[in-house]
Parts: structure tokens; sequence; C-alpha cells
């Protein structure tokens, strides 16, 4: 599962990126804008990637609910994204924990989500804990 690239500018990261990956997974999951999203589909198809195994979201709550049911024992799942995204949500949810902050981005610069007081509230990242989404 890959995230944004926050640390260079530019289409040429996605592409290189997503050329490494095609050769070595069986899926992806892009969290993050459209835009960039398209860029890193074509160059894994261009790779050797399955269409239809590279999947986008924009969150991530959405990728932990697209990859739930799907993952089994022994699968091994690679989380990289800008710290904005927090996308360590996502091993720990998958893992087991409650997790319900839907924050994005992340207003907590360095603070790993493992630690996150917010992490199991309802949180927006608007400044309060919010009612729980239905």
């Amino acid at each position: 599962m890959f995230g944004e690239i926050a640390e260079v500018r530019g289409r040429e990261p996605y592409r290189t990126l997503a050329r490494k990956a095609a050769a070595f997974v069986d899926r992806v999951v892009f969290v993050g804008s459209e835009t960039n999203f398209k860029l890193y589909r074509s160059a894994a198809v261009a790779g050797g990637l399955s269409r239809d195994r590279i999947d986008h979201v924009h969150h991530a709550h959405e990728a932990v609910a697209l990859l739930r049911d799907e993952l089994r024992e022994g699968d091994v799942v690679l989380i990289r994204g800008r710290w904005q995204q927090a996308l360590g949500r996502v091993g720990l949810a998958l893992s087991g924990r409650d997790v319900k902050c839907r924050a994005n981005p992340c207003p907590f610069k360095r603070m790993l989500c493992d630690i996150c007081p917010m992490l199991e509230q309802p949180f927006t990242g608007l400044g309060v804990p919010v009612e729980a989404e239905a």
C-alpha cells in the first residue's frame, strides 16, 4: 500500500515507485489523489502488474475496509506514505486495534499512530472528538 510522496515533487517518483513495485507485489492499494494514482497505475501496468490488482482510495480507513476481508495469514503488507496521511492506522486496524480516527491530514506532527491518544476516538482532526460515524 502506497500513499502520497512528500519528499520530492513531480510525476517521475510515482512512475519509478510503481515500476519497481510491479516487479514484486501481488496487489497495490494507492491512498491519495486521483492524479497521482493515475500516474502510479499507468507505470505499474507498464511494469507488468495487472490493472485489476491496483486499487485507489482517498483515506486510510477506506484502505482498511478494502483489505480487511482479503488478507490471509502469511500475507505481507508494505505500508508507505506521508506522515500526514497517518497510514500507520491501517496496520493497527488490520492487526485488531479499534481505530476510529478519521483525521486527514493528521494534525499531530511526528506522533506515531500507535501512541496517539486520538486513535480510538472518533476524531476528524478538527480539534475535538466527534460522534462516531453511522
